[in-house]
């Protein structure tokens, strides 16, 4: 893990804890590396993913 990635790693566990939503640890870590890259993170888990603010997919349903 980059400096870059775990800075904005610790920025979105911050955000999430103040709206009283943490994530866990991983999808944490899987979050913070999509977003300093600009990538979609690809799922199956809809329930999972679906609160975090920035492009997945879901396979067959495409882009959120």
């Amino acid at each position: 893990m980059t400096q870059a990635i775990a800075k904005k790693w610790r920025t979105l566990e911050g955000q999430r804890q103040l709206l009283g939503r943490p994530m866990s640890v991983p999808d944490a870590q899987i979050a913070a590396t999509a977003l300093e890259h600009g990538l979609t993170v690809v799922t199956r888990t809809r329930r999972t993913l679906k609160a975090w603010a920035f492009r997945f997919s879901i396979p067959g349903l495409g882009h959120k």
